[in-house]
Order: C-alpha cells, then structure tokens, then sequence
C-alpha cells in the first residue's frame, strides 16, 4: 500500500475518474463482481468465477485481508467495521474506499482502489493489485521481464520519469526544491509495485516520491507504456500474461512479496501475508479463520531466521512468530506473550 498526503487527493481521483470509463465499456470479463457498499463513500469488489473458485477465494482473501482486515462472513455488522471511521473509534478510520478494474480477463486481473485515512488531517492514497487470473497471485513487473530486459525496462522509465527535471529544478521554490531535487533517488529505489494494466497499456504511478510540495505542482505522476513497446524485453511469463504468446500460466509463479500463505498455527487455520519493505524488514497481516482475530506483523531476519512480532489494532505485542522459509513454505513456532506457549506454525504460498 502507498500513502499519499492529502495535497494528492485530486490525482487519485482523477486517475479513478479516468479510469472509470474502462469499467463501463468493459465486455466479457472473466470475474463477476459483487460490490460491498456503504453509504456513498465505500465500494469493495468480491469476484467469483463459477469454475474457479480456489483461484478467487485466494484473490478476495488478500484484497480483504489487506484493506479491510477481516473475511466477508467474519464481521458482526458490517465488513467494513475494523476500518472504517465512525464504525470503529470515531477516529482516526479510512473515509473513504472505491475502486476500478482496469482489466479483467482470463490472463490478468487488475484493480485500482483511491482511499483516505483521517485523524487530525487526512491522507489519501491510489492502491494497485494486478493477478494472475490463473493462479490469484500477485503479479509483479519484475516477474514479467528477462534480467536484461527489466535493467533496460527500467532505464526508460526513468527517462520517461526525468524529461523536463534540468529545466524545472531551477524554476523551484523554497518548498518544492528538496522533494523535487530527491526524485531521481526516489525512483532509482521504487520497487515498480503502484502499476496498472489497462487495455494495451501498462501505466505505473509514480506519486509515492512526491513530497507535499511536488503534489501541488503541475507533474504527472503517471507514466505509461503500450504493451508493443516492451515486447522484446518480456521473459516468457511476461510474453503470455499480455497476450503475445500461448501458454498455461497455471504454472507460473511470482517470486516477489507480498503475497497471500495458506495454512495453519497449531489446530487453526489462518491466512498470512508478508510483505520485505526496502530496508529487509518484513511487514505483514495474519488473519485466524477459525475466529475471524487478525494480527499486525513487524520483524526481520535473525541469522537466517525470520522473526515476527503479534500486534494488535492498538499495536500492543499479543506473541511472537520464529520461522524459516523452505521453498514455498514457511515453518517454525508461534509463542505468546510470556513465551510460555508453543504451537507449530506452517503456511504456504
């Protein structure tokens, strides 16, 4: 998830807005979709196909878990009270969930959401999860591209990103000039995950650099390119994710996080997602199935082993996770608090 500051309010809903159009002119989609709504400022996508019910449990499972942590069918009331404002503590709560498929097809998945989250002030960020139709998961750009292609992908990105920087930089004020002389660092370690595939073309936003003081400028912070263009950098998976060659993409995986583990910790069964932020910490949510209880995830690796601490929505420690990764899977223990008891913790991708 990207936080924006409320100055990009108007991008994001200018980016929904235009957005918007593809979804009414839409045919043929591969999901169906029911809408969760509340009062005119929630709207939540649940998708279903008739013959693949694994592949959209396992997609509705993160978007829920991920903006709304909880399951439909886990709430008391309304499956947007954990998060919503004025349904949990007044405040602070998101104000405000919609959302646009740019591409739902047999291949792909993609769906845009704009939120707030209000305290003193508000905050308001563009959100993008793009999956494999196939298999529900996430799918990101340097899954898609060679070695060699993403390092020259990249490359014109950034000079798609930078046209114009040298003329601007000297026409700045005071409250610009610092972000906006940052951006070139900015997008040298974006790790490429706020992107969209709508029709024929890839847009990826950029907005995450943007400082409060960029936000009010006159910048895109949107770039795009047509499929056709990257082509010839594509690796095979990429290839048959846009439609260039045939292929079963049943069997092609990603190899980034976050992405959404099955399993169990000792006779419960959860959901886990764990997300490496740019400094190798790890982030992440568990959810219980067994009592609808989730729990906030914050650790790093230890000599080879990764360790994560239990918080709850208040962020106050609830138990500790001691795990190692084999392959797909994750293993170890959970403790609680005291680390007096231990349960056999296993999920899987």
């Amino acid at each position: 998830m990207t936080y924006k500051t409320c100055t990009s309010k108007k991008i994001c809903l200018t980016l929904l807005i235009s957005l918007t159009a593809v979804l009414v002119q839409a045919q043929n989609n591969y999901f169906t979709t029911v809408t969760l709504q509340m009062e005119n400022n929630f709207a939540f996508p649940v998708f279903n196909h008739k013959e693949d019910s694994f592949t959209t449990k396992k997609m509705n499972a993160f978007l829920q878990i991920s903006e709304l942590e909880l399951i439909k069918g886990y709430e008391k009331k309304n499956p947007f009270e954990r998060v919503a404002i004025g349904l949990k503590n007044p405040v602070p709560g998101k104000e405000m969930i919609q959302y646009v498929l740019n591409q739902n097809n047999e291949r792909l998945l993609s769906v845009a959401f704009t939120e707030s989250y209000c305290n003193w002030g508000c905050n308001y960020w563009c959100t993008y999860y793009n999956f494999n139709s196939k298999t529900g998961e996430l799918v990101y750009l340097k899954d898609l591209f060679t070695q060699e292609g993403y390092v020259a992908f990249r490359q014109m990105l950034s000079s798609k990103r930078l046209q114009g920087y040298e003329e601007r930089k000297s026409k700045l004020d005071s409250t610009s000039r610092a972000d906006y002389l940052n951006l070139p660092n900015c997008y040298e370690i974006d790790p490429l995950q706020d992107f969209t595939i709508r029709n024929d073309s890839l847009l990826i936003d950029g907005t995450k650099c943007f400082g409060e003081g960029l936000a009010k400028m006159d910048l895109n912070p949107i770039n795009g390119f047509t499929l056709k263009e990257l082509k010839k950098y594509l690796n095979t998976y990429g290839m048959i994710l846009f439609g260039f060659s045939k292929g079963d993409l049943k069997i092609q995986s990603s190899h980034q996080l976050p992405q959404l583990f099955s399993g169990n910790i000792g006779n419960d069964s959860i959901y886990l997602i764990l997300n490496v932020m740019p400094d190798i910490s790890f982030t992440g949510i568990h959810f219980n199935r067994n009592d609808g209880v989730s729990r906030q995830l914050m650790g790093k690796i230890v000599n080879g082993q990764l360790l994560l601490t239990e918080m709850d929505a208040s962020g106050k420690e609830q138990g500790y996770l001691e795990a190692n990764f084999n392959g797909p899977m994750l293993e170890g223990v959970q403790l609680n608090k005291e680390r007096s008891i231990k349960k056999t913790f296993k999920v899987h991708l």
